[in-house]
């Protein structure tokens, strides 16, 4: 094979090594912005989480304060003997349930949402560190061949 051959065949290796740093380099920066963004996504789950849990705790306070009212409201029945004052007193705190279930169900709702969206970022990050190592086989390749391309040039005779 003659040298310039070589030479030319030289530049392609060099070429595509080059083109392969290029994708090793967009796919490292394009891993780098998912983190980022998987880790806003983790702070806003576990607030959502939290947020959740109060809510959740509210419906057990909410469970007692009705209790309490329908014993209120029976006591005070019982006491006027009137039937109205226990409905009174039960739809005091009815409301409460129904709006801590309606936030519960928002919480659960916004949970889930950041949930499906971190498994969707872990997926493109999943896929761009695998184009990234395959972006690096293809340098090593074209390393390879750079490196066995200079010695077939150096053991060329010069004519």
């Amino acid at each position: 094979m003659s040298i310039s051959s070589l030479q030319a065949e030289l530049r392609s290796y060099r070429d595509a090594s080059s083109r392969a740093s290029g994708d090793i380099a967009a796919e490292t920066f394009a891993i780098s912005a998912i983190d980022a963004q998987l880790l806003g996504k983790n702070a806003q789950l576990l607030q959502a989480k939290g947020a959740l849990c109060q809510c959740e705790g509210l419906r057990e306070k909410c469970e007692a304060l009705d209790s309490a009212a329908e014993n209120l409201g029976a006591m005070v029945a019982s006491a006027l003997v009137e039937e109205g004052a226990r409905a009174a007193a039960t739809s005091l705190t009815s409301g409460n349930a129904s709006l801590v279930e309606q936030a519960i169900s928002g919480a659960s709702s916004v949970v889930s949402a950041l949930q499906g969206d971190i498994d969707a970022l872990n997926s493109r990050r999943a896929s761009a560190i695998e184009r990234r190592e395959k972006a690096q086989a293809r340098k090593d390749a074209a390393d390879r061949n750079i490196t066995r391309t200079r010695w077939a040039i150096s053991s060329t005779p010069r004519g």
